[in-house]
This record gives C-alpha cells, sequence and structure tokens, in this order.
C-alpha cells in the first residue's frame, strides 16, 4: 500500500492512524507486499428435488452462506455482480481493521427450476391436438442484497496527494465516521429519495473525520435481486419422425426493476437514496447486455426436427 500523510492545517492539526509528518524525507511512497490477509467462508446449501411425476421434474435450492475478507479480489477492483458496489482497495492502513463482509457477500439466495410435459391424453383427436404435447418450465432467481461501504470522498481531499485509484490497495474514499445508530439495509422504499436509508445528520460532517472512519467495511446491504425466466413450447407431431415446435420465453417474466445500490457518500445531500437500476445478469442477448435489456423481454421460436 502507499503511505498516507494528513494534512496537519485542513484536518484541525490531527488525525489518528497516520503519522502528522513524513517520518523519512528521503521516501516519497513506500510499497509494502504481505501475505496476512484474511478470507474465511461459511456456507449452508439445502436441495429438494422432484423427478419424472406426471412429466414433471425440477428441484429447488437455498444457500445461506458469509464471505469476509480484508480486501475483496486483491484489489483489482473486479466486481462480482452488476452493482458498483467493490471498493478496490483497503479502507484502513491497519489491515486487520478492513477484515469485514466481503463485496459479493450474499446472505440467502434461492434458486429453481422446472420443466413439465403435459401428460393429458385425449380420445378426441381435435382436443387431444390443442391441450396434448405442451412443454412448460421456468428459472426462478431470488436472493438479497450484496454489502458496499459508506464513505466520505472530500476526506481524501484533505491528504496530500497520498491516496488515489492507480495504486493498487490505496482507497478512492474512505469510511464515514457515524455519531448515531446507523440501518444496514437499504429497502425499495429508498428509490427516487422517497424514504432515504441514510441522512448527513448521522454522521459527523463530511471532511471533518478525525480517523478512518468508525462503522466498518461494507455495512450497507443494498436492495437484492428477483427473475423468473419462463418458456412454452407446443411440440406437434406430424409423423413419428417429424416434428414441428413453435413457442415463446420470456425473460423477466413479471418485469420486475432491479434497483442500484443507495448512495453511500455522507458528502452528498441525497445519501441513502436510490437513483437507479441495473441491468439483468443474463437475458436473450446475452450476459450483462445492459444497453439493451431494460425490462421484460419476449422471444418467439418456432423449430422443425427431422
Amino acid at each position: 500500500m502507499q503511505s498516507g500523510f494528513p494534512n496537519a492545517a485542513a484536518l484541525g492539526g490531527s488525525f489518528a492512524g497516520l503519522p502528522s509528518v513524513q517520518p523519512d524525507p528521503r521516501f516519497l511512497a513506500i510499497n509494502e507486499l504481505s501475505n496476512q490477509g484474511v478470507s474465511n467462508y461459511n456456507g449452508l446449501t439445502i436441495q429438494y428435488r422432484r423427478a419424472f411425476s406426471h412429466g414433471f421434474q425440477g428441484q429447488i435450492n437455498y444457500t445461506w452462506s458469509h464471505a469476509l475478507d480484508d480486501v475483496s479480489n486483491g484489489g483489482s477492483g473486479l466486481q462480482y455482480n452488476f452493482t458498483n458496489n467493490t471498493s478496490g482497495g483497503l479502507v484502513n492502513p491497519n489491515i486487520r481493521a478492513n477484515y469485514g463482509d466481503s463485496d459479493y457477500d450474499i446472505r440467502h439466495q434461492v434458486t429453481g427450476d422446472f420443466v413439465w410435459d403435459t401428460p393429458f391424453k385425449f380420445s378426441n383427436r381435435g382436443l387431444n391436438y390443442l391441450l396434448g404435447n405442451w412443454t412448460l418450465s421456468s428459472k426462478l432467481f431470488v436472493r438479497t442484497g450484496i454489502p458496499e461501504n459508506i464513505t466520505d470522498s472530500l476526506l481524501n481531499n484533505l491528504f496530500e496527494g497520498t491516496l488515489g485509484s492507480s495504486v493498487i490497495n490505496v482507497p478512492t474514499s474512505l469510511l464515514a465516521t457515524a455519531v448515531t445508530d446507523i440501518p444496514h439495509y437499504c429497502g425499495s422504499a429508498a428509490v427516487n429519495g422517497a424514504t432515504p436509508c441514510l441522512s448527513q445528520s448521522m454522521f459527523l460532517p463530511a471532511g471533518t473525520e478525525p480517523g478512518f472512519g468508525n462503522i466498518g467495511r461494507n455495512t450497507l446491504f443494498g436492495t437484492g435481486y428477483f427473475n423468473i425466466d419462463t418458456s412454452l413450447y407446443k411440440n406437434i407431431a406430424i409423423t413419428e419422425r417429424f416434428r414441428f415446435t413453435i413457442g415463446a420465453s420470456a425473460y423477466n417474466l413479471l418485469n420486475h426493476a432491479h434497483f442500484a445500490d443507495p448512495l453511500s457518500n455522507v458528502a452528498s445531500g441525497a445519501v441513502g437514496g436510490i437513483y437507479g437500476t441495473v441491468e439483468e445478469p443474463t437475458s436473450a442477448y446475452g450476459a450483462f447486455q445492459g444497453s439493451v435489456v431494460t425490462g421484460r423481454v419476449m422471444v418467439l421460436t418456432a423449430k422443425f426436427r427431422f
């Protein structure tokens, strides 16, 4: 990590956690390599499966997990999912002070899928043609939100150019200092700032923190994710060898909005509000096509099999 020295005049003469003067003027920056990082993961997965019962087969899975580390992805800034939540480096020069929830800590997750080939057989040929040989399938994704840091971007300006995103494992924003209890979850009520989950009054005024914050890393969890994809197909037998299939697939069937993380910079008067949506992780157009997918996507399909 790169060393930092506070601007004593701007910070009122002191800043806990860093020396106020440069210990040795012969050195401008120091890079430290260490193998002292710690990460832990605990998880529990439960699965229920049902196979080949009246044309139905499917499964549902639940996973509880807790991922903790000092810095996620080695500080590379890589993002696990489709929100800008990663810190991109240490938030405190003391490595142990960074230990907390990982950038991709998902506490609860439910996934499921099923396929149902309708088993109905009718003596009436016309009725059998209309109601028989349908295939219905679906996928379910539900998870809780992922965490982010509550930061103060003004605090960086009070350092003498020693903090910056160009150096790996150096924070781009330092943690804020809370003066009261703060929530650790921000729900959809905060959309468009209607009911923000945070306010500036919960923290010391931006730029006045006397140290590296007191709330810890990744303490605020954003909204979760919910999605259902469904397909319905009709199989038409022309002869024993030739078959024709028509149908449709719906991605994000319920046209559910997926909200971005809340604004967590206490230097902004809009802190605690949610002001945008995020792209789907997958769709008919591929992975992470945010400029294409804005809601439900319908795909019509026709196949001839021989």
